[in-house]
C-alpha cells in the first residue's frame, strides 16, 4: 500500500507542477534547488541544460520565446522500475515567428528527491525515452 501511496504523491506533484507551468505561474516551491533540466533541440527549439530554480526559469523563458500559448498535458504516467516517472505528454503551442500550430507527443522523465522534481529529461518518442531510462540504470 506505501507503494501506490508514494506513486500518487508523485504524480499528484507532477500534475501541480504541469498545471502551474500551463497557468504560466511556474511554482518553484515544487523543484528541488539543484533541478536539472535536460532538453534536445529537436524537439521543441531549444536544447541544453539546465540547472537550478534559474536554470528552470531560463527554460521556461526558452520554450516561451519560440512558442505562443505553449502547454504540455500529460496524458500518462508510468513507474518505471527505479522509482523515476515516466510522463507521455501533448505538446502543443504557436510558433511565435512562424504562427504554425504544433501538437504532438513527448516524453518526459522525472526524477525525485526529498519528495520534489529534481530532474526532467525530455524525449520525441517513448523508445527513445525506455532506452536513454536502461542506458542510464547502468
Amino acid at each position: 500500500m506505501a507503494i501506490l501511496a508514494v506513486m500518487d504523491e508523485r504524480i499528484e506533484l507532477l500534475r501541480r507542477a504541469y498545471q502551474t507551468f500551463n497557468d504560466a505561474d511556474v511554482d518553484y516551491a515544487l523543484f528541488h534547488p539543484e533541478i536539472c533540466i535536460v532538453q534536445t533541440s529537436r524537439l521543441v527549439g531549444t536544447a541544453g541544460v539546465f540547472e537550478g530554480h534559474e536554470g528552470l526559469r531560463r527554460s521556461a523563458e526558452e520554450l516561451n520565446e519560440g512558442f505562443d500559448e505553449i502547454r504540455f498535458e500529460p496524458e500518462d504516467y508510468s513507474e518505471l522500475e527505479d522509482g523515476r516517472m515516466l510522463v507521455r505528454c501533448r505538446f502543443s503551442g504557436r510558433g511565435t515567428r512562424s504562427g504554425i500550430e504544433l501538437d504532438s507527443p513527448v516524453w518526459h522523465i522525472w526524477t525525485f528527491r526529498d519528495g520534489l522534481l529534481s530532474r526532467m529529461e525530455i524525449y520525441p518518442s517513448r523508445r527513445r525515452a525506455l532506452a536513454a531510462a536502461a542506458i542510464r540504470d547502468r
